[in-house]
Formats: C-alpha cells, structure tokens, sequence
C-alpha cells in the first residue's frame, strides 16, 4: 500500500493524465493504474477511491503471481535476507553450477 501511495505522490496522476489520447495498446491498458486513475480523471470516482482501487488491484495481482510461482517447480526459492548482495550472488551460482 505505501508503493502505491508514493506512486500517487511522484506523480502517477500526471503520468496517466499524459497518457490520455495516447493509442496504448492493449496490455499497456491494462497496467495497474491506468484504469483506476483514469476514472478518477474521468469524475467518475474520488482521488482516495482511485488509490484504494489500485492497492486492492495490486493485491489481488500479487496473490495471482505468488500463486503462479508456487506451481512453478523449477523455482528454487532462498532467504537473502541475512544475505549480502556479495553471498546472494555467490549462492545464485553454487546453484546454477549444481545444475
């Protein structure tokens, strides 16, 4: 939610309002934000309704992915959080190279 909340406050409203009259192809259409901005470009909902449309679409595509990638069985999932940048490398290829 405080993506999305920065977003609006770096100018994700002025980004999708420059886009308006653009011929977007379908799958740029279909970028969370787009639509829900929009309506709020349009009158048809409020600023704060705008947002908390987007967060709700973020979330739903985030379970949508998290679901994806825990049928996919050729991901190999690891904790990097006591992990440097330096180690996480270095594990990343221990594992390629045990392939």
């Amino acid at each position: 939610e405080s993506r999305v909340d920065r977003m609006f406050e770096e100018g994700a409203v002025e980004e999708v309002e420059g886009l308006r009259g653009v011929n977007l192809s379908l799958t740029a259409r279909k970028i969370i934000g787009v639509e829900e901005i929009g309506e709020f470009l349009d009158g048809k909902v409020s600023r704060e309704t705008a947002r908390d449309n987007m967060k709700k679409n973020t979330r739903h595509f985030a379970k949508r992915q998290i679901t994806w990638f825990k049928k996919e069985t050729r991901i190999q999932w690891f904790k990097t959080e006591s992990l440097t940048p330096e180690n996480t490398k270095k594990e990343i290829l221990r594992r390629i190279e045990a392939d």
